[in-house]
Formats: structure tokens, C-alpha cells, sequence
């Protein structure tokens, strides 16, 4: 017998494909481009760089780990993902920007970034997100909407910020 709890089922009205597979896809290409950089970098490192060298393929690596973390946690249906891929994206279409010169480069950032980044803020994303995180909760026996009301008791919006009259 399993004891692992399984992921409780998503309402039909909501599915995972669209835009949300499109932002886990850019993610998951970025990030492996990202490890693939790390590598290459690491064996392009001589030994008078080597400081440089090694700094520069650590955050390679560590951040193409954190971007393919983020994106198969979208495919999965788990909401963590999302923030700092949107962080990632914008990035990336300012890494666009200021590759701008070279043309084919520049191309692909804006277009990974444009559709990740798409991808993240549409609004199927989020509300498939939100479903799953809510259907989650419940099965872990806790009341997703108990923070909600916590809030209105404490006088705040959803936000946190106080409710104006």
C-alpha cells in the first residue's frame, strides 16, 4: 500500500494545457540552455580564470536547476513555480534588449521570455493554479478559504491591505 497522499482531482472546467504548458516549456528550454552554459563554461575555464570560471558556472548551473525546478512544478500543477519564473522572464526579455545587436539571439530571449511570460500571467494559469492549490488543501484537511475570512474578520482584502470604506 502507498502511503503517499495522491493529488486529489481537478475540477473538469479546468485544464492544464494552453498557456500554462507553453510558460513550463519556456522554462524548462531556459533551463536547460542554462545547464548546458554551465557545462560549456566549466570546460572553457583555464586555470589563470579560474575564479571566474568556476563563480560563472555555479550560477549557471544553480540557476538552471532553480528554472527546471520552477517549470516541472507548473507541469506538475503546483503553484510555486510561478513567481520566480515570472522574475526569470522579465529578466530574460531584458537580456533581449540589450542583446539587441545580435539579431538571432535577441530573437529567441524575446520570444522564450514574450511566451513564458505570457504564459505565466494568463488568467487559465492562474485559476487552474489556484484550483489545485485549493483542491490540495482539502485534501490535506485544511480549509483553504479560512485565510480569506481571517482577513475580512481583520478588516483586509485578499491582499493583505487594509479594506477601504
Amino acid at each position: 500500500m502507498n502511503d503517499r497522499p495522491t493529488d486529489p482531482p481537478v475540477p473538469a472546467a479546468t485544464r492544464r494545457g494552453g498557456w500554462l504548458l507553453v510558460a513550463a516549456l519556456a522554462a524548462l528550454a531556459e533551463g536547460a540552455t542554462l545547464l548546458v552554459l554551465g557545462v560549456l563554461e566549466a570546460r572553457a575555464t583555464a586555470a589563470e580564470r579560474l575564479e571566474l570560471g568556476v563563480s560563472t558556472t555555479i550560477f549557471f548551473v544553480g540557476l538552471g536547476l532553480v528554472v527546471v525546478a520552477a517549470g516541472v512544478s507548473l507541469v506538475v500543477g503546483r503553484g510555486w513555480g510561478r513567481n520566480p519564473l515570472v522574475f526569470v522572464q522579465a529578466l530574460t526579455l531584458l537580456m533581449a534588449w540589450s542583446l539587441r545587436s545580435v539579431e538571432p539571439v535577441s530573437a529567441a530571449l524575446v520570444a522564450a521570455g514574450g511566451l513564458g511570460l505570457a504564459g505565466l500571467l494568463h488568467p487559465s494559469t492562474r485559476r487552474y493554479l489556484d484550483e489545485r492549490g485549493r483542491a490540495r488543501a482539502l485534501a490535506r484537511g485544511e480549509d483553504p478559504d479560512a485565510e480569506e475570512a481571517e482577513d475580512a474578520a481583520d478588516g483586509e482584502d485578499a491582499g493583505g491591505e487594509p479594506r477601504r470604506a
